[in-house]
């Protein structure tokens, strides 16, 4: 009786739990190869190993199995056992075979859990994503929005692998990369006074009312910023859980309003009656980022997603309201 054998037939007598060496891929390899040729010899000049190592192997295997798998002579027999391990040998192979094919394939596969803040995600997630698609069809991003605050609860608690959003968490637990320097332009009624200076003078905001955004939204703190630097009023009387309820009540002459450059260029046709300026100081902007949780690296996905969101601010048409540079890819 073999060491390892004496152990497991104590362990038996004595009531302590059975402990047994793990079977390995190697094992399962040189099994499946004996299995198929049905001799050792055979199994072994295949594989280009000695009889004797080839004999270890399947030694190993069956302690680790606690089984008799095949019956020695001149052509090998598998036991019931022998039979059933077979089978999973071979499922087990394939799926380390599917393994390494994921990683040596340009294609992208599984699902990426992205949170997205609602005054990002609709303008610059629909293409991009659909590009990312026709692409990679075997990778599929599922798309999350929630304002900054419960997207940062997420991306901690493991709900979300990446998050789409300005840089305004600064935890050390999260890695944040700006992928693009987004301008803010300020928004005013058709008949506004600064709808028609170039840009909007900044002498003549002191004391105008801002409208604001409801707490927790993307542009909240951007919009207290600018005020405090202007000297303007936020304004609680008109208050916009979205981008185009602001620019609605901007466009109803209730206050004006800060809006982002995603924004303006894709959804301003929606804001009949509003105008948008330049800020007088083009320090007022925001960073956008995609976010994931510290050490858990920067993937094949990140990359990817980063380049393709890059590419599509890049690709957005000129608006003359806001320029005909395009928002500002981060290095």
């Amino acid at each position: 009786m073999t060491r390892s054998a004496r152990n497991i037939h104590a362990a038996r007598h004595s009531g302590a739990p059975i402990k047994r060496p793990h079977a390995t891929a190697r094992q399962l390899q040189c099994f499946v190869a004996l299995a198929q040729e049905r001799g050792f010899t055979r199994a072994a000049k295949r594989l280009g190993v000695s009889q004797p190592t080839l004999s270890g192997q399947i030694n190993a295997l069956e302690r680790a199995t606690g089984e008799k798998l095949v019956e020695r002579g001149p052509d090998v027999i598998l036991t019931p056992a022998g039979r059933a391990v077979l089978e999973k040998s071979r499922d087990v192979l394939l799926t380390l075979r599917e393994i390494d094919a994921i990683r040596d394939t340009d294609a992208l596969s599984g699902t990426v859990r992205l949170g997205a803040c609602p005054t990002i995600g609709p303008y610059l997630l629909p293409t991009a994503i659909a590009a990312l698609h026709r692409d990679h069809p075997a990778l599929r991003v599922h798309v999350r929005e929630d304002m900054p605050a419960a997207l940062a609860r997420g991306l901690a608690a493991g709900d979300h692998d990446l998050l789409l959003a300005p840089v305004s968490m600064h935890e050390s637990r999260f890695e944040v990369e700006v992928i693009l320097r987004e301008r803010l332009f300020l928004a005013v009624a058709a008949d506004d006074p600064l709808a028609n200076t170039e840009p909007a003078e900044a002498t003549r905001l002191s004391g105008r009312p801002l409208l604001a955004f409801t707490p927790g939204h993307g542009m909240e703190a951007c919009a207290a910023a600018f005020a405090e630097d202007e000297g303007m009023a936020v304004s609680w009387e008109g208050e916009g859980a979205s981008l185009h309820a602001v620019g609605q009540m901007a466009a109803a002459g209730m206050g004006l309003a800060l809006l982002p450059e995603l924004f303006v260029r894709r959804a301003m046709r929606g804001c009949a009656g509003l105008v948008v300026r330049p800020l007088p100081d083009p320090k007022h902007g925001r960073e956008i980022a995609l976010v994931s949780r510290r050490g858990t690296g920067r993937t094949r996905v990140h990359r990817e997603l980063t380049e393709r969101f890059r590419t599509e601010a890049a690709g957005m048409p000129a608006d003359p309201s806001c320029g005909s540079d395009p928002p500002m890819p981060a290095p």
